[in-house]
């Protein structure tokens, strides 16, 4: 057990641990377990090392898109599977499609982890594993999960014995921080690339409608959509009416690449229940269900996304204001007065951000988060 106060051990490289396996003869799970995953090699070099000798949690950490599933899957095979990872025997063929009984893949029904969630998770690392030495427990994205977090801590600082657990995070807030502590963290290499071209604001309805960009190309383009809204702002009712339909017409568009991969996964299961002659309604409702989150979470990702670029443009705003001097003209009773106005803006779309997972009601959310921009 990890002590409350100690940090978890960490690995540098896959060297550091290959060493110590290869005095004992063992050998490294398969690299084809991490077929398909793209730019992740120091973190599959650091599973793959860690599977002979695991710590009771690991974090993920990376944007969604980064193989974070291909990820975890490929290292519940390497410590389910009875030869270490071989993969290609039924276990690990199981373990990565998901459906190893020592597998255990929480969904939260939300955006964020809830504590009833967190509760069931702590009832299911207390069982005993199925068929393997141990289970694997997998709970994604937990950068929400505040009100979940006492719970998780106390299972990652007293864990069960044969339990290990995966987590993910795109971003740890302050109140995660203490549970992402108890975790060995790996560092995911974004494939989002930092260079990706900025569409102009004049021509990212044409973008939208004409061109399908792939993740960051689609977050480029609500984040440009977004973060020019300040510039554009009116307190009239009609014109925020517009701003927010076409804020959330930019996420919409950005989610079409994943309605239709969800459209073809339906599709393929109704085909080859059909082939078969053995529908399964239940497993069907589950599939649509685990869409249904999906599609959620992501689109929370995107709004967030565009909440902070819109919040970056105040900032910038700010840091203008900040380095005025008496040369501009600006009399000082102005400037501050500019100032307290970003930083009020600044406020405002932060707040926004923590409501969103509560409120369902995107729209009306953003309506009211343009109405007091409008009027700061």
């Amino acid at each position: 057990m990890t002590d409350a106060g100690e940090q978890p051990p960490s690995l540098s490289t896959e060297e550091d641990v290959t060493g110590a396996n290869n005095e004992i003869g063992a050998e490294l799970p398969s690299l084809s377990l991490f077929d398909g995953v793209v730019g992740q090699d120091k973190a599959i070099a650091m599973l793959r090392a860690s599977a002979r000798n695991p710590v009771h949690a690991y974090l993920l950490m990376g944007q969604p898109g980064n193989y974070q599933k291909e990820l975890w899957r490929g290292f519940a095979a390497a410590l389910l599977c009875p030869d270490g990872g071989c993969g290609h025997c039924e276990w690990c063929s199981r373990c990565l499609r998901g459906t190893h009984p020592d597998l255990t893949e929480m969904e939260s029904t939300g955006a964020a982890l809830s504590v009833e969630e967190a509760h069931q998770l702590v009832r299911i690392a207390q069982r005993t594993p199925l068929i393997a030495k141990r289970q694997v427990l997998v709970v994604p994205d937990i950068s929400e999960s505040y009100l979940a977090a006492p719970v998780l801590l106390k299972t990652l600082e007293e864990p069960p014995g044969k339990t290990i657990f995966l987590l993910t995070a795109s971003t740890i807030p302050q109140e995660m921080v203490t549970v992402a502590s108890r975790c060995l963290k790996i560092e995911l290499v974004t494939n989002r690339s930092a260079h990706t071209p900025v569409t102009p604001v004049d021509n990212v309805g044409s973008s939208i409608a004409g061109t399908s960009q792939g993740a960051e190309g689609d977050t480029q383009i609500v984040m440009n959509i977004w973060a020019s809204v300040s510039n554009r702002l009116a307190t009239t009712g009609s014109t925020i009416t517009s701003l927010v339909d076409e804020m959330l017409l930019a996420v919409d568009s950005a989610l079409d690449e994943i309605k239709e991969r969800q459209d073809r996964e339906i599709k393929g299961f109704d085909r080859r229940a059909s082939d078969m002659g053995m529908p399964n309604p239940t497993m069907r409702k589950q599939l649509v269900e685990r869409h249904h989150r999906e599609l959620r979470k992501e689109r929370v990702a995107y709004i967030r996304s565009g909440l902070l670029a819109l919040s970056r443009e105040y900032e910038n705003q700010l840091a203008r204001l900040n380095g005025v001097n008496v040369d501009t003209g600006m009399s000082t009773h102005a400037t501050q007065s500019a100032i307290r106005s970003a930083i009020q803006s600044i406020e405002t779309i932060h707040e926004t951000s923590t409501q969103l997972v509560r409120n369902p009601n995107e729209k009306l959310l953003l309506q009211a988060l343009l109405i007091k921009l409008a009027d700061i």
